[in-house]
C-alpha cells in the first residue's frame, strides 16, 4: 500500500541558504553540455573531422601468475580460448562507447617454489583461528561431509591487506595488470580459510570485520585470488527478498564462488579461471561507466542534510555526520587536477519555503514492508520538481551568471534525507543513487540519499563514506560488480566486490558479509583501479571535447568557402597542432601514464611540465578552443558572405489541415537550421522531430538542430498548421553558423 506523506509548513529559508540551494538545484542541470551524439553531416573540409566513436585503440597487458603450480601448455591454450580478445567500456545505462577499445595481450607467468613458499609461510602467520561461520559450516554438511566433524575442522582468517602489501613489496609487477592465482600444495594452507579485514567508519570510529573473502586487490595495480579459499555466498540473502515483488531482491546473486574442492575436472577449472579473468578485465581493470567523466577546471561539492525527522534532531548536527574535510580530501587524490571546494548545510524541512516543501514532499510516498512504513523518495520527480521550482525563482541576470559559473564550475548537489522511519531512494534497498538529468540520462544530475535516524545512529556507519560513493557515481565511476561484456552484456559479479575502492557494496549499509548487523568493511579512499579508471576516462572526455571543437571549426570553414587550397596558416598550424599532441596522448595513454603525480605541481599548472597523457589531452582541447574561436573570427571579418546555394528540395502536400513540408538535402554540407516565413499567415504550429521551434514573429518560424542535422541524402518531414492553408511559404536552409544555404519559395 502506497501513501501521501503529511505536509508540514513552517518557517522560510534565510536568504544566503536560499541562493546556495538554488545554485545547486539550477546548476544540477547544467553539469555538462558536451553532446555524445555524432552528426552524421558530410562537408568539404569536415568529412575527415567527423567525430569518431572510437577515437583509437590500446594495447593492454594483463598478466596471469599461478603461485604454487604451472601453467602447462594444454591449461594456457585452453584458457586462452576463452579469453576476451578486445573490449569498448561502454555507459552502462546507455549502451554508448566511451571512446577506446582495449586490445589484450595475455600472458602466463609460473611463480618460482622460492616466492611461493615465501609468501604461503606469510599468509601463515598472518591468520587467526576463529569459530567456523555459518556459511562455510553449511558448505562442510552439504558439500564435503568427508572434512570429518564441522565443529573439529580448522577454519581460519587470512588478513587481506597484509596479503595485498607483501605481494607488492615482493613481486615485481610488469607492464599492465596482474592477476595472482593461489594454488598451494597439499601441505600448505591445509585447513579452511577464507580473507577478511578491519577497517574503521571516519565518522563513528566503529570497527568493522569484513570476512569470508576470496580474494582481494585495487590498492595496486593487481588482484589476487585463493582458489582454495571460501567458498562464500555474496552478497548475503535478505530476509525481504523471501518477497517475490521486491525489486532489490533482483540484484541478488546467490551463485557460489566455486573453489578448487569443487572443481571436478581440468576443464571446469579452465572455465572457471578464463571466467575470473574476463570479469576481472572487464569490471576492475578497464571497467565501464556510469557516466561519463568531464573536466571543468572547478568542481564543488554541496552536500544538504534535509532533517525530516519529528524532533527535528539532526540537521543540527550535519557537519558532526558528514566529514567535509575527509570528502574533500578524497576526491582530491581522485582528481588531482582539479580545485575542489566542498560544504555540508543541515536543513530541517520545516526551514524551506513552504511552495519547496510542496516539491519535495510531493516526490515521496510510504510502502508498507513486512507491517512497517518505509519511505521511497522518487529522484526522478524530485530532480524534475527542483529544477522547476529553482529555476522559477531566479532571475534572468542569475541565471545567465550561473550559465557562465557552469561554464568552468561544476556544482555537484548532494541531497541526503532523514526520516524517522526506514527510508530508501526509487526501490526498496536502495539506499542512494547517483541520478540522472530529466533531460537526458547520459548526463549525471546530482546525488540523492535516503536513510533514517536509527541508521544514522545505531548501524556505526556515518554518512560520508556513502557520500563519497554515490558522488563517485556522479564523476563516472561503476561499481566493481556491474559491468559489461560484448558476449553477455550488461552483467552483474559481486565476487569483485571486495576491492579497495569506496564503490564496493560490502559496507556495513548493504550488510557486506552478512554475519551480523554491524560487519562489512568501510573504505573511504580510492585505490589505483579507480584512479585509472577516472583518468583514462578524462582523456577520452578531453579529446571528445577537443575532436567536436574541430569538427565546428571545420563545419565553420566549409561554410565560409574555404577548402582544402586556401585554408589561412594559422588554421594548419592550430589543426597540426591538434594532432601532435592527440598522437602524444594516445602514447602516453598506450604506457598507462595517464597523471604523472611525480612532476605534477597543481591545478594551476598541470600542463607544465608536459609529461602524461592528461597534458597533452589538456592542450589538444586547449589548441581545438582557439581554432573555433579563430574560425569565428574568420566569418565575423568577411565583408561579405560566400554565395552558396546547395542542392536543396522541398516539397509540400497538404493533408486535411495541416501542412507536410519535407526537406531533402542533395548536396554535401550538413543543414543546421531551417527558416521558414508564411507570406501572408500567422504560423499556429510547427514540429520537426528532434528540433527545436524558436518563434521569431507571427509569421516566421525558426527550426534548430538538438542532437543532429540533415546530412547527405537525407530528409526531414516539418508539420506545419497556419490560419491560411493557401498562404506560400518561403524557406531557408542554414548552416551550423546560421548562413543562409539555400532558400526557395513553395
Amino acid at each position: 500500500m502506497v501513501r501521501s506523506i503529511s505536509k508540514t509548513y513552517c518557517l522560510a529559508l534565510p536568504p544566503l541558504r536560499v541562493r546556495r540551494l538554488l545554485i545547486a538545484i539550477a546548476l544540477s542541470i547544467m553539469l555538462i553540455s558536451v553532446s555524445l551524439t555524432l552528426p552524421s553531416a558530410q562537408g568539404y573540409l569536415s568529412p575527415s573531422r567527423e567525430p569518431k566513436e572510437t577515437l583509437f585503440t590500446s594495447d593492454m597487458q594483463i598478466n596471469l601468475v599461478v603461485v604454487g603450480d604451472q601453467w602447462s601448455e594444454e591449461d594456457q591454450k585452453a584458457i586462452s580460448s576463452k579469453l576476451i580478445k578486445s573490449y569498448k567500456p561502454i555507459l552502462l545505462e546507455q549502451n554508448i562507447p566511451i571512446g577506446v577499445e582495449y586490445k589484450y595481450n595475455y600472458t602466463f607467468v609460473s611463480a618460482d617454489d622460492l616466492f611461493s613458499t615465501r609468501l604461503y609461510t606469510f599468509i601463515e602467520g598472518a591468520t587467526l583461528e576463529v569459530e567456523m561461520p555459518e556459511p562455510i559450516a553449511q558448505w562442510v554438511v552439504a558439500e564435503h561431509p568427508e572434512f570429518g566433524d564441522v565443529r573439529s575442522v580448522a577454519y581460519r582468517i587470512v588478513h587481506a591487506q597484509d596479503v595485498e602489501e607483501w605481494i607488492m613489496d615482493n613481486w615485481e609487477l610488469a607492464d599492465g595488470y596482474t592477476i595472482f592465482f593461489f594454488l598451494p600444495h597439499n601441505d600448505e594452507l591445509n585447513y579452511l580459510h577464507t580473507y577478511g579485514m578491519l577497517t574503521n567508519d571516519p565518522d563513528t570510529d566503529e570497527q568493522f570485520l569484513q570476512e569470508g573473502m576470496m580474494g582481494f586487490g585495487g590498492t595496486y595495480r593487481f588482484y589476487y585470488i585463493d582458489l582454495t579459499a571460501g567458498p562464500w555466498i555474496y552478497p548475503p540473502a535478505f530476509a525481504t527478498c523471501e518477497d517475490a515483488q521486491s525489486a532489490m531482491c533482483d540484484q541478488v546473486n546467490f551463485t557460489e564462488n566455486k573453489n578448487i574442492y569443487d572443481i571436478a575436472s581440468a576443464d571446469e577449472s579452465h572455465e572457471i579461471i578464463s571466467e575470473y579473468v574476463n570479469n576481472a578485465v572487464t569490471l576492475l581493470f578497464t571497467p565501464s561507466y556510469v557516466y561519463s567523466p568531464f573536466y571543468r577546471l572547478n568542481h564543488d561539492i554541496s552536500i544538504f542534510l534535509i532533517d525530516f525527522t519529528a524532533e527535528r534532531e539532526l540537521y543540527g548536527a550535519a557537519e558532526e555526520l558528514i566529514n567535509r574535510d575527509l570528502i574533500e580530501r578524497e576526491f582530491s587524490h581522485l582528481l588531482p587536477y582539479v580545485n575542489w571546494t566542498s560544504s555540508v548545510l543541515g536543513l530541517s524541512i520545516d526551514d524551506l519555503p513552504e511552495d519547496l516543501q510542496d516539491t519535495i514532499i510531493d516526490s515521496m510516498a510510504i510502502m508498507s514492508v513486512e507491517g512497517s512504513d518505509v519511505v521511497i523518495v522518487d529522484s526522478a520527480a524530485l530532480i524534475d520538481g527542483l529544477d522547476k521550482w529553482a529555476l522559477a525563482e531566479l532571475t534572468e541576470e542569475e541565471l545567465k551568471e550561473l550559465e557562465e559559473e557552469a561554464e568552468t564550475t561544476v556544482i555537484i548537489p548532494v541531497f541526503i534525507f532523514v526520516f524517522d522511519n526506514e527510508a530508501y531512494v526509487d526501490q526498496y534497498g536502495l539506499v542512494g543513487l547517483a541520478a540522472p538529468d530529466p533531460t537526458d540520462p547520459s548526463i549525471p544530475c546530482c546525488t540523492v540519499v535516503a536513510t533514517s535516524k536509527y541508521d544514522v545512529s545505531l548501524n556505526g556507519q556515518g554518512l560520508t563514506v556513502l557520500a563519497i560513493h554515490e558522488t563517485a557515481h556522479v564523476l563516472g565511476l561503476a561499481h566493481p560488480h556491474d559491468g559489461y561484456r560484448p558476449d553477455i552484456g550488461n552483467f552483474v559479479d559481486w565476487f569483485f566486490d571486495w576491492s579497495y575502492t569506496p564503490l564496493t557494496y560490502g559496507s556495513p549499509t548493504a550488510n557486506g558479509c552478512g554475519l551480523n548487523e554491524l560487519c562489512g568493511m568501510v573504505i573511504a579512499e580510492f585505490g589505483k583501479f579507480n584512479f585509472d579508471a577516472i583518468d583514462r576516462g578524462m582523456v577520452l572526455s578531453i579529446l571528445d571535447e577537443a575532436q567536436f571543437n574541430v569538427y565546428d571549426a571545420m563545419l565553420l570553414l566549409d561554410d565560409l568557402g574555404y577548402d582544402s587550397s586556401d585554408i589561412p596558416p594559422e588554421i594548419t598550424s592550430n589543426l597540426n597542432a591538434i594532432d601532435s599532441d592527440v598522437k602524444e596522448a594516445k602514447k602516453h595513454f598506450d604506457s598507462m601514464n595517464y597523471l604523472r603525480l611525480v612532476t605534477f605541481r597543481g591545478p594551476s599548472s598541470i600542463m607544465n611540465p608536459m609529461d602524461d597523457a592528461l597534458d597533452y589531452s589538456l592542450r589538444a582541447l586547449k589548441t581545438s578552443e582557439q581554432l573555433l574561436k579563430d574560425a569565428k573570427e574568420l566569418e565575423s571579418l568577411m565583408t561579405e558572405k560566400p554565395a552558396i546555394n546547395l542542392d536543396i528540395s522541398v516539397t509540400v502536400k497538404q493533408k486535411n489541415k495541416l501542412t507536410l513540408v519535407s526537406v531533402k538535402n542533395n548536396d554535401e554540407l550538413p543543414l543546421f537550421g531551417i527558416k521558414l516565413m508564411a507570406e501572408d499567415g500567422n504560423i499556429k504550429f510547427v514540429k520537426a522531430k528532434g528540433w527545436d521551434r524558436d518563434r521569431i514573429d507571427q509569421s516566421t518560424v525558426m527550426l534548430n538542430m538538438v542532437d543532429r542535422s540533415i546530412g547527405a541524402g537525407e530528409s526531414l518531414t516539418i508539420i506545419l498548421l497556419s490560419d491560411d492553408q493557401n498562404t506560400s511559404l518561403q524557406w531557408s536552409a542554414l548552416s551550423k553558423a546560421g548562413n543562409e544555404l539555400g532558400k526557395g519559395l513553395i
